[in-house]
C-alpha cells in the first residue's frame, strides 16, 4: 500500500504551510503573507517558511487567528493532510491528478462506485469494475486543485553576492521565481531553465557579452537586462554595450537603479513574448 506524502520540514513550517494552502494562498505568496501577518521582514518570513528559522507557538497562534482558525484546528488539519496521497482520477479517457485520503479496504463496493486502487507505488481512482474489485479501498476524500500558475523565472547574475541575492529576493517578493548566480559559468549551465535574465555587465573582470550570445542562441526572445555602473568610470565600453543593445535587443540600466523600474521592464518584455 503506497505511503502518504510526508515532509522533512520542521513541524512549525509544516503547520504554517498547511494552513496557508488550506486557505488558498499560492506558494509564491507564502513569505509575503507571513511577513504581513507577523510583522517580520521578508527575509525573516522566507526563512520561517523554508524551515530555516523556528516558529514559536505564539506566532502559529497569531497566524491561525488571522485566518479565523485556532492553534488546535491548525494542528488537527495538518495531521489530516499528512494522511493524503497523490492519485490519478480516471474517468473514461479523462485523467487528472488529485489528492486522495484513502479509507479501509473494501470488498462489496457497488458497481460504478468510485474506489481507490493501489497500483505499485501509486494510487488510481476509478469506478469499481471486475479488474479492481479484489484490491480496492474506500475513499474518504478527494481534492482536485487547478494546476499552479507557472511563474516567470528570472536569473540574476552579479559577482557581488549580496546584490545578487537581494535583487533575486525582490523578484521573488514581487511574485516571480528568481535565483542568484555569482559566476558566468554557473549561469551558463542553467540558461534553459529561465525566462528572463538580469546581468551585471562586468563579472569578475569578464563582460557578459559571450553569455548574452549564448542566451540568445538558446532563448531568442527572453528579456535580458544589463546593469552596469562602470561606463562613467571608463571600465565598460559604451560602444560595446550599445552594439549589443542593437543586435540582441537587450535592456540597459545604469546603477544605481530602482528595482521597480527593472521589474516593470522585465514584466513588459515578458508580456510581449
Amino acid at each position: 500500500m503506497p505511503a502518504p506524502v510526508e515532509s522533512n520540514f520542521p513541524l512549525g513550517s509544516q503547520l504554517a504551510v498547511s494552513l496557508l494552502r488550506r486557505h488558498g494562498i499560492a506558494s509564491h505568496k507564502h513569505s509575503t503573507t507571513i511577513r504581513d501577518v507577523l510583522g517580520l521582514s521578508y527575509s525573516q518570513a522566507h526563512r520561517k517558511i523554508n524551515g530555516d528559522s523556528p516558529w514559536t507557538p505564539e506566532e502559529l497562534e497569531i497566524l491561525a487567528r488571522h485566518f479565523g482558525d485556532t492553534f488546535a484546528s491548525m494542528v488537527l488539519s495538518a495531521l489530516e493532510s499528512e494522511k493524503r496521497v497523490t492519485a490519478q482520477l480516471v474517468m473514461g479517457k479523462t485523467s487528472v491528478e488529485a489528492y486522495l485520503w484513502p479509507g479501509e479496504r473494501i470488498s462489496n463496493a457497488p458497481e460504478g462506485a468510485l474506489v481507490a486502487v493501489p497500483v505499485n507505488s501509486e494510487w488510481l481512482i476509478c469506478p469499481v469494475n471486475n479488474a479492481v474489485r479484489d484490491n480496492c479501498y474506500a475513499i474518504k476524500r478527494i481534492l482536485i486543485e487547478p494546476p499552479p500558475e507557472r511563474l516567470t523565472r528570472v536569473a540574476v547574475l552579479d559577482d557581488v553576492q549580496e546584490l545578487a541575492v537581494t535583487l533575486a529576493a525582490s523578484f521573488t517578493e514581487a511574485g516571480l521565481e528568481s535565483d542568484a548566480f555569482f559566476t558566468v559559468s554557473d549561469l551558463r549551465n542553467k540558461i534553459p531553465e529561465y525566462d528572463a535574465f538580469v546581468l551585471d555587465w562586468l563579472v569578475s573582470g569578464e563582460t557578459a557579452k559571450n553569455l548574452i550570445d549564448d542566451i540568445r542562441k538558446m532563448k531568442p526572445d527572453a528579456p535580458v537586462a544589463v546593469l552596469t555602473g562602470q561606463i562613467g568610470a571608463g571600465l565598460a565600453s559604451e560602444a560595446e554595450v550599445a552594439a549589443l543593445m542593437a543586435v540582441h535587443k537587450i535592456l540597459f540600466f545604469e546603477k544605481p537603479v530602482r528595482f521597480s523600474i527593472i521589474n516593470a521592464a522585465i514584466a513588459q518584455a515578458v508580456a510581449k513574448k
